[in-house]
């Protein structure tokens, strides 16, 4: 391979430890874990809460899933196929930047309707916090 591919390659591998390193500190600071449910005719790992830190977590995640897929059929040089792993990627970002800006702005009254359509609960913060949060809206 190439001088360039290489660095490609050794970029990406520097990406995906750090998503790593990430989903486990936001797994590990998810006090609720997936539990075992079954759906119709089978059983899947599910959040029960649906609670937005826990879709972040999913979310995270999914684009390590992503990003190693894209980096292999980079390697093996099937371009085109990894286009489509790209476009799931950008709406994977597209989710989770849209939950992060909600989790950063916790007290916003803006954000119950959108949590509602998608059955999510509200993330719950500290009273001193949120009386800090209206203070300065």
């Amino acid at each position: 391979m190439n001088k360039f591919v290489n660095a490609v390659l050794e970029k990406t591998d520097s990406i995906i430890t750090q998503l790593n390193e990430t989903f486990e500190i936001l797994e590990n600071s998810n006090p609720n874990k997936p539990r075992l449910v079954n759906v119709s005719d089978y059983w899947v790992w599910r959040f029960v809460e649906k609670e937005i830190h826990q879709a972040l977590i999913l979310k995270t995640a999914r684009s390590i899933s992503l990003v190693s897929s894209i980096r292999l059929l980079y390697e093996h040089g099937f371009h085109l196929e990894m286009a489509g792993l790209q476009r799931l990627l950008d709406e994977t970002n597209e989710d989770t930047f849209f939950w992060q800006l909600d989790v950063s702005m916790k007290s916003q009254n803006y954000m119950i309707d959108i949590w509602s359509r998608f059955g999510l609960k509200k993330l719950t913060t500290p009273a001193s916090l949120e009386s800090q949060v209206a203070n300065n809206v």
